[in-house]
């Protein structure tokens, strides 16, 4: 049975603390164990794959990396 918008904003905001206490350099493994113990609860892998599909699809891809660009050739002058 899906959470309710209230059960989903308690959530978030259990989360989002988790996130903040972990600290940027922990995140990762924070949201990976969290991961892995729901899909251990869950107990259905299509379930789970369903789920990773749905979250990456909802998610902005990553901004280019400007540094790896190429350098536009300069603008000749004219004279």
């Amino acid at each position: 049975m899906p959470l309710s918008v209230e059960e989903n904003e308690r959530f978030y905001d259990a989360l989002a603390q988790a996130i903040d206490a972990a600290g940027p350099a922990r995140e990762a493994l924070l949201l990976t164990k969290l991961a892995l113990l729901l899909a251990n609860e869950i107990g259905d892998e299509a379930v789970v794959h369903q789920a990773v599909t749905l979250a990456t699809s909802q998610i902005a891809p990553p901004a280019p990396d400007l540094a790896n660009l190429p350098c536009p050739s300069p603008v000749p002058e004219n004279r």
